[in-house]
């Protein structure tokens, strides 16, 4: 793509590679994969991971494979949209960059703007097994509500960030992952809460800090346990 990523409206053609990609068409199919590895280089596998893990099983580890043989090196545009144009230090800096084989972004851009927001709150609120499961004394239960809240997130967590999200989490969720990092718990809801945590930080970003502040410690001194780590 001579021109880079940025032009292009690449919300709508991921939003519609499905269908490519799931085409009967062999032709269709191939150009869509090529299209997504195209992507890729230029704004990482972010965007796609949903899409991906989609896809059937032989179709996703073609893609995989693909995506594994990529170079690092971002490539940078050859032709630039006047609006777009970079300064001549900024020009120099990408090919100083290019040369030395330094990682670089395509005018730095956040592939996390590709996603959509989830509406969290209103998905875990309609799972409503979600607190029977979470608050059984089986760790067999436990795991299957800590599971559903994870398939609620999804691969790549983007979530509408609001008080409401705030207040829900402190008063409902919060409190059992909290018990759940407790000494006596099996050592799978243990890790599966530390993945959890780790995935409404990631969704959450800055949000997140004043409702895992309490629980630091406690996540810590669980990451330190050799039995965790391996």
């Amino acid at each position: 793509i001579a021109f880079g990523a940025k032009p292009f409206p690449i919300k709508d053609i991921i939003s519609n590679l499905a269908g490519a990609l799931n085409s009967t068409n062999s032709q269709a199919r191939e150009n869509a994969i090529s299209l997504l590895i195209e992507l890729v280089r230029w704004i990482g596998n972010t965007p796609f991971l949903s899409l991906i893990d989609s896809l059937r099983p032989a179709q996703k580890s073609e893609i995989e494979k693909l995506i594994s043989e990529i170079d690092k090196i971002k490539p940078i545009p050859s032709i630039y949209l006047r609006k777009l144009r970079p300064s001549a230090s900024e020009l120099i800096s990408q090919q100083s960059n290019k040369l030395t084989n330094q990682i670089t972004n395509d005018s730095a851009i956040d592939s996390r703007q590709f996603i959509d927001e989830i509406d969290l709150v209103k998905k875990l609120k309609g799972l409503s097994e979600l607190y029977t499961c979470l608050n059984e004394e089986k760790w067999s239960e436990q795991m299957r509500g800590l599971t559903m809240v994870i398939d609620a997130i999804g691969p790549t967590p983007k979530f509408k960030t609001n008080n409401q999200l705030s207040d829900y989490l402190l008063s409902e969720l919060i409190p059992i992952l909290k018990t759940f990092m407790r000494p006596g718990h099996h050592i799978q809801v243990e890790v599966t809460t530390i993945k959890l945590i780790t995935l409404l930080a990631d969704g959450m970003r800055n949000e997140f800090n004043h409702i895992v502040k309490p629980m630091m410690s406690t996540i810590l001194n669980k990451i330190k346990e050799k039995k965790l780590v391996n």
